[in-house]
């Protein structure tokens, strides 16, 4: 495997002109979806991203992030600190053996862990996203907000497929089988709200998808979640990551900085749609606990423990944060 691997990186960086690999590629820790090489050629030193098959198999997606790289692209020549791919023909996906690659310079820097939060950083992403949310970025082919909807009874052949198969989580499935409905209903309804103002943003604006320099300045990565969404909801869950939620707790103070900081730069948060935004993050915690279902379900030992381990974590911040959004939602 690691040697057509290697192959096939030579070949992407051969097709988009960065020079030839002097050294063994090395794959790069930390995607949950996908796997990510560090490459050194002759020329510099790249990242190259390899889409997970699954997801690329799935009609339309290889457009979708055509559009993402695009997106970012835009962002980035009207100031934005994002990190766009090198392209070839004006693509960004190059595919090869029936896989597909996306190549973007490499950008030292590091990752915050989401266990570990910093405050000044977190204000400088709220401040970033005002930006965003305010250069109002038009793409044509994006007239309308994108949902994943399921019935109830999507949720419920899910449940029953974890039963029969007896996996870790099951039983807690079963026993939040009436609130799984209950959230899924009200993110539902919620939609109609939101897509009543949307704007593009990244989309997926927490700390894994932004590099930090030494000087302390940062590098938004990773826009394949770059979407029209309902800005109060964008900012809504970007304080949520920030402030410790994804590990579960939230630091309060934290959360109110990141608002706060927002509304400084100039972003404005709707009091109409500030409970729909939290039904929606909850419906996007089901659609993320759903992929991970089938993840454990999968005949892949290494995906099963990657889906089990997404899954009861998920429904342990979903229990949380129902626990804590009317204080939230006070805060705002």
């Amino acid at each position: 495997m690691l040697e057509l691997r290697r192959r096939q990186l030579e070949i992407i960086c051969e097709t988009v002109n960065v020079g030839h690999i002097i050294t063994d590629p090395t794959p790069v820790a930390g995607g949950l979806l996908h796997e990510m090489w560090y490459v050194t050629t002759d020329r510099g030193h790249y990242a190259v991203k390899v889409l997970s098959p699954k997801i690329m198999q799935k009609m339309g997606v290889l457009d979708r992030y055509e559009a993402t790289e695009t997106i970012a692209r835009m962002f980035f020549e009207k100031g934005i600190p994002a990190v766009v791919s090198i392209t070839n023909d004006n693509k960004s996906v190059i595919e090869l053996d029936n896989a597909f690659f996306i190549i973007y310079p490499w950008m030292p820097g590091t990752i915050l862990s989401q266990n570990l939060t910093n405050r000044e950083y977190a204000k400088k992403i709220a401040t970033i996203v005002a930006q965003m949310h305010q250069l109002n970025l038009q793409l044509p082919k994006l007239t309308q907000a994108t949902w994943d909807i399921h019935a109830n009874s999507y949720y419920e052949n899910l449940i029953a497929k974890a039963i029969k198969s007896n996996l870790p989580f099951a039983s807690a499935l079963h026993d939040l089988t009436a609130d799984i409905f209950t959230w899924n209903e009200k993110y539902s309804h919620a939609i109609t709200q939101l897509n009543k103002h949307t704007l593009i943003s990244h989309g997926d604006l927490d700390q894994k998808n932004v590099l930090w320099t030494d000087d302390g300045n940062p590098m938004i990565i990773d826009w394949e979640a770059a979407r029209l969404l309902n800005p109060t909801q964008d900012i809504i869950c970007i304080a949520l990551d920030w402030s410790g939620f994804p590990s579960g707790t939230i630091n309060i103070e934290f959360f109110t900085s990141i608002i706060n900081a927002y509304k400084k730069a100039g972003g404005t948060i709707n009091k109409d749609d500030i409970q729909a935004s939290f039904d929606c993050i909850r419906g996007n915690c089901l659609n993320w606990m759903a992929y991970n279902i089938e993840r454990s379900l999968d005949g892949d030992d290494e995906k099963n423990k990657l889906g089990i381990a997404q899954v009861q974590q998920t429904l342990d911040l979903l229990v949380y944060l129902t626990s804590h959004i009317q204080t939230l939602a006070s805060l705002l």
